[in-house]
């Protein structure tokens, strides 16, 4: 979308985006997320480490104050999570990782290169992120 400029989400946005992508174990996230359509595009336009310091924000929270979490997203207590690789280092890795993914061209098995419009960056943004947290 030439000219779109995402409005910054605010917590609850990015929490229920966050809370998706660690709890969708059947990796619907190629269905659904256009539904966090302004959170990822937000989400391309800051550096590796703002994207991880939200996503380590999110983790605390889940993980030590759940009554404030539940007030933010729809959690339910009976699903399996998933995070990044326990080690700050590490995870900060995995996701300069995906943002670098994002500057490749993705071709298909002719050899031609898809457009933003036929392989989005936002859906390959989501796509990778659950693929490194879930496999």
């Amino acid at each position: 979308m030439p000219g779109f400029v995402p409005i910054k989400p605010n917590q609850h946005e990015r929490f229920s985006f966050f809370y998706y992508i660690i709890s969708d174990e059947n990796g619907k996230i190629g269905a659904n997320y256009v539904n966090f359509h302004n959170t990822l595009s937000y989400f391309l336009t800051i550096t590796p480490e703002e994207f991880h310091n939200y996503y380590m924000q999110f983790k605390m929270i889940y993980l030590y104050n759940r009554d404030e979490l539940n007030s933010m997203c729809d959690r339910k207590d009976d699903v399996n999570v998933l995070w990044l690789p326990e080690d700050e280092n590490e995870s900060l890795r995995c996701v300069k990782e995906i943002y670098s993914h994002l500057q490749e061209e993705i071709k298909t098995y002719d050899g031609r290169v898809l457009s933003e419009e036929e392989c989005p960056k936002i859906f390959r943004f989501a796509r990778d992120l659950w693929l490194y947290i879930w496999h």
